[in-house]
């Protein structure tokens, strides 16, 4: 094995071995990367039609009334309901009154 063509014949075998797989390697890693690429297209797209939705919902939600909102009106809702119970009986009895004197005039006039 002293012969230096012999070094440079099993250096240059190595050489196109570790090239071989390099390339090899390469090749694959390069596939890999484009498909990757796709795969980020793709997701791109369906990010962009989920901000989309998310877009709408805020927008839907935004008009919603909160739950402090909410509270009130109930609040409201049920001053209101008391209001329209003295506001009938008010009328019930205004109602008697106009009958009596109704009552009373129809009687005069006979």
């Amino acid at each position: 094995m002293d012969d230096p063509k012999a070094w440079v014949a099993i250096a240059a075998l190595i050489y196109t071995v570790v090239s071989g797989i390099g390339g090899w390697f390469i090749h694959a890693l390069r596939q890999r990367i484009e498909g990757n690429d796709q795969a980020i297209k793709d997701l791109a797209k369906e990010n962009a039609l989920f901000r989309d939705r998310q877009a709408h919902f805020d927008a839907f939600i935004g008009h919603t009334p909160t739950k402090d909102e909410f509270h009130s009106l109930a609040i409201s809702v049920t001053e209101m309901s008391g209001d329209f119970k003295e506001a009938v009986a008010t009328l019930q009895a205004m109602g008697k009154t106009v009958d009596r004197i109704d009552g009373y005039l129809m009687e005069r006039s006979k």
